[in-house]
């Protein structure tokens, strides 16, 4: 197939480009024609397995079986290493190699003496004054433009745009927020907020 691609890449007239065309057209076909032919056979294959296992009550290969018939793409199963970096293949070592992981990690002796550890601050210091002037206007400057609105309903465009002239004039901020169908009234409502942070 790779040489047929090459031989379309490399023709240097019209006429060879359409023969070589031809070529992997045709070669394509032949090579999706065997792999639906090999996944017939083994489905096939799969279903005698699967009615062999259901005549000898061999309910584990019936269920592998029909597992692998339902799934549409089977992913290898990778092993499990032990320590030494070799691969587990018996369940039952795998089961066994999870307890002892499990054992050794959870039953460590304990790293950190309680009494080494420092108790919190109960006091944080916490500036309890309003926001000033400069402080509302640098937060306003850090807020990401296509941002929702928070709980006051003034989308962070509005409030760059507007905010100093708003702030001078000691002014309301009226949102229309739709909420619902554009074409009727009531699906608009307002809100409204009042700028008056602390001056300087």
């Amino acid at each position: 197939m790779k040489n047929k691609k090459t031989a379309i890449n490399n023709s240097r007239t019209r006429t060879e480009k359409v023969q070589a065309q031809a070529e992997y057209i045709e070669a394509n076909e032949q090579v999706k024609k065997s792999i639906r032919a090999d996944k017939k056979k083994y489905v096939e294959e799969l279903a005698t397995t699967a009615e062999k296992s259901a005549r000898e009550r061999d309910m584990k290969q019936l269920y592998d079986t029909t597992k692998k018939l339902a799934r549409k793409d089977s992913k290898p199963e990778r092993p499990f290493k032990d320590k030494e970096g070799e691969p587990i293949t018996e369940i039952q070592q795998r089961r066994n190699r999870w307890v002892e992981y499990f054992e050794e990690l959870l039953n460590r002796p304990a790293t950190i003496n309680p009494s080494n550890i420092e108790a919190a601050y109960t006091d944080l210091p916490i500036d309890l004054n309003p926001p000033t002037t400069d402080e509302i206007r640098i937060a306003i400057r850090q807020i990401k433009i296509r941002k929702s609105a928070g709980p006051d309903n003034i989308p962070a465009k509005a409030l760059n745009h507007m905010g100093r002239r708003i702030w001078r004039q000691n002014r309301r901020v009226t949102t229309f927020i739709l909420n619902g169908s554009s074409t009727k009234f009531q699906s608009y409502r307002y809100s409204s907020v009042a700028l008056r942070p602390n001056s300087q």
